[in-house]
């Protein structure tokens, strides 16, 4: 197997207020035997000694643009999608096997995603990277109305809040992703958002208490010139206490935004460390009838190690040009 690890999401802009965009790392492992990529077992301890937000396995398909691909978190808990993982997959794919088609096909894992989300038996997402370096991913749009919670999801979410500060008062709207398996609150006031100061550790047991979440998610409208709105991404259970730049959950906020701002162009920030002068990194959204299509301008790739053996598997954060990651110690001050 090849492990190229490192690879940082949007790193070094500087966007507004002197605030670098730190990014969101990953790491890509492109297997060569198909029956790797279906052992769980031997899947779980390489994302444990990553230890990075998402290990992306990858295998190639017959077709030199597709690949079949699953998600690990640094837990070893399996991912049903991971939007930022597949914009580095797709870029390095591209690259390692010098594929000539604009268009990299990944086939998710359809043991764990629901056909809802993706309306085929054959899940996939299309990533697009352009010769200008843009890359983007199509998703689909998940109307913010669709899910309603239950009893435990809200005891779950109102427990949440009050380790957070946050009343009844500072709620707009709750949203359910069925599909994604995300509980989502967006709130009034986009300077609590950023001031949000977690206690992982007490939060843990609650996140846990609801079957395969993937995350407690709070949006705000932002109140900067250049952004729509402003989104927070809380996962503790699986080891990612927040991460730090998360695509996919736009499939449903961004409907919710579209439709509140009446705008089908989205600009999201991610304030990571707001108040340490950096945050996660930007993101630009087009939504469309049933897709939404999200691209960044940049993709930044800091290959730190390329590995033949699982036996040799070890990642430091200190490393990887992203010096505020370690998904075990994130703490706000």
């Amino acid at each position: 197997m090849i492990i190229k690890r490192d690879v940082v999401f949007n790193s070094d802009i500087k966007i507004i207020n002197n605030k670098t965009a730190v990014g969101n790392p990953a790491s890509v492992i492109i297997l060569d035997d198909q029956e790797d990529l279906k052992n769980t077992e031997l899947l779980q301890p390489i994302a444990i000694k990553e230890n990075q937000p998402i290990s992306c396995f990858v295998k190639q398909r017959f077709n030199n643009n597709e690949f079949d691909i699953r998600f690990f978190s640094p837990s070893g808990d399996e991912v049903n999608i991971c939007g930022h993982g597949s914009l580095i997959a797709g870029k390095i794919l591209k690259e390692h096997f010098k594929i000539k088609e604009k268009e990299i096909i990944l086939h998710l894992n359809k043991d764990i995603c629901l056909g809802t989300m993706l309306e085929s038996d054959d899940p996939i997402e299309t990533i697009y990277v352009e010769e200008d370096g843009t890359i983007s991913v199509k998703l689909f749009r998940i109307p913010f109305d669709k899910g309603i919670l239950n009893k435990n999801e809200l005891y779950v979410l109102h427990n949440v809040m009050k380790l957070l500060g946050l009343t009844e008062n500072d709620i707009e709207a709750y949203i359910k992703s069925e599909e994604y398996h995300d509980l989502i609150l967006i709130l009034k006031d986009v300077n609590k958002l950023r001031n949000l100061n977690p206690n992982f550790e007490a939060i843990t047991p609650y996140c846990k208490q609801i079957k395969d979440l993937r995350s407690v998610t709070f949006s705000a409208k932002s109140n900067l010139e250049n952004f729509d709105y402003e989104t927070r991404v809380f996962a503790p259970h699986i080891d990612v206490n927040e991460d730090i730049v998360c695509v996919s959950i736009n499939s449903a906020i961004s409907d919710y935004w579209s439709r509140k701002l009446n705008k089908k162009n989205l600009n999201v920030l991610y304030p990571y460390h707001w108040n340490k002068n950096t945050c996660g990194g930007i993101q630009y959204i087009n939504v469309e009838n049933k897709h939404i299509i999200l691209y960044v301008k940049k993709l930044d790739s800091h290959i730190r190690g390329n590995d033949s053996s699982s036996q040799s598997i070890y990642c430091h954060s200190h490393e990887c040009g992203n010096p505020l990651y370690n998904h075990s110690n994130t703490k706000y001050e």
